[in-house]
């Protein structure tokens, strides 16, 4: 759903907090700038007016998990936990309607504890808790869990860009 602004005509996505708004997690995930083979965002689980949870399954026989200790242990990359949680923000402030026609979300800044590894095959989901603090801007800060042990805690820093 979008809406025009009465004050400057721009066409947006419809408000979270609108009685309207229903996002789809599906086509947010297709806006991401990640091609799917940089995508740690398999399925959305829940999202409300400033929360995100999502899901990703890794499996031994995925590549990047592969190359990451060749002859070793299956183990997730730390790196790409804190990229689900960063994706997770990202894809949060998209379905919030932060975003506008043309513009693409990045991370700016990211802040990870490392708590455990990840043995796969496994499956990781994400709480994100964001607040849109400007137009540019937003903060977020997540934990990863696995076996409903958290992994990861991270914060961060998401902010939009033109790409005009």
């Amino acid at each position: 759903d979008y809406v025009k602004s009465a004050r400057n005509g721009r066409v947006r996505p419809t408000p979270a907090h609108s009685p309207g708004y229903r996002p789809d997690p599906h086509e947010a995930l297709e806006r991401l700038a990640h091609g799917p083979e940089f995508r740690f965002v398999d399925s959305v689980l829940d999202h409300g007016r400033d929360h995100v949870m999502t899901r990703k399954a890794w499996v031994p026989e995925d590549p990047l998990i592969r190359a990451h200790f060749r002859g070793g242990p299956p183990i997730v990359p730390g790196v790409l936990l804190a990229e689900h949680v960063a994706q997770s923000a990202l894809l949060f402030a998209d379905m919030s309607g932060f975003m506008q026609p043309g513009e693409r979300l990045l991370l700016s800044r990211l802040r990870c504890d490392f708590l455990k590894p990840v043995r796969c095959p496994a499956i990781v989901e994400v709480k994100v808790q964001v607040h849109l603090t400007g137009n540019i801007h937003f903060k977020f800060q997540g934990t990863s869990l696995c076996s409903q042990k958290e992994v990861l805690r991270a914060k961060g820093i998401g902010s939009k860009v033109g790409m005009e």
